[in-house]
């Protein structure tokens, strides 16, 4: 049983952290924010679990090993992100009154500004208990779970995101252009004069479907032009 108790921050972590049901990755962190929303930082470590190999057997029946190909370890890498994420907020929710939880991943990457591999955030989730039962976790893409997540999104912010969640800091003009390459095959895009390309899921089919989302703390707030029309339409409608 989690005891939770108000005004408790403190108590309220170690009574979670003596829960024995979640993934060890995510004891890396707890915080319990001034509003009451509770976020999990979870350290990924992908280079210990994402290979750096491909072993493959020869029909001469030899051991063939190539280097893993850096798309590859991408693709692998992202899927593993999610799923970590993905994971923890399930069994959060399963244990907690709460209706949101928010799930932070960190991973070793490269500041491109001081020259040293630092533990950044590469992804950082607001889970909704109604949108995350809402899924089929048996059968969904871990990456698409988390595109459907939220949205609309920006062009530059979606560009900027899966760069980061790739462990690249900078997101360079060939990033942005493959980015909006495959997300206007892959979703609705809406072009919205002076601000840029905003990308709605597929869950997403008309305006009405659309509310506006609240911050869970200070550094889920989005500046205005991050937000479409039809988001601040809802907030004041």
């Amino acid at each position: 049983m989690v005891v939770c108790v108000l005004n408790d921050p403190g108590g309220f972590i170690l009574g979670l952290e003596d829960f024995d049901c979640c993934l060890s990755c995510w004891r890396s962190g707890l915080i319990v924010h001034e509003s009451g929303l509770l976020e999990a930082r979870l350290a990924i470590h992908g280079s210990h679990v994402i290979p750096s190999e491909i072993k493959s057997l020869l029909k001469s029946g030899k051991l063939s090993t190539k280097a893993m190909p850096v798309g590859r370890f991408n693709e692998l890498h992202q899927d593993y992100v999610c799923s970590c994420a993905l994971r923890v907020a399930r069994e959060l929710l399963a244990i907690l009154p709460d209706d949101l939880v928010i799930v932070t991943a960190l991973d070793n990457v490269l500041n491109s500004s001081t020259g040293h591999v630092e533990e950044l955030p590469i992804l950082s989730v607001a889970f909704s208990r109604i949108t995350l039962n809402s899924l089929n976790l048996d059968a969904i893409d871990p990456s698409d779970a988390m595109k459907n997540e939220e949205g609309p999104v920006l062009d530059s912010v979606l560009a900027r995101r899966i760069a980061r969640a790739h462990g690249w800091v900078r997101t360079g003009a060939r990033i942005r252009d493959r980015v909006d390459q495959l997300a206007h095959a892959h979703f609705r895009a809406h072009e919205e004069e002076q601000l840029g390309t905003f990308f709605w899921p597929a869950s997403l089919q008309s305006d009405s479907a659309v509310v506006f989302r609240r911050p869970g703390d200070d550094d889920s707030v989005r500046s205005l032009v991050e937000i479409c029309l039809q988001e601040l339409a809802a907030l004041v409608g």
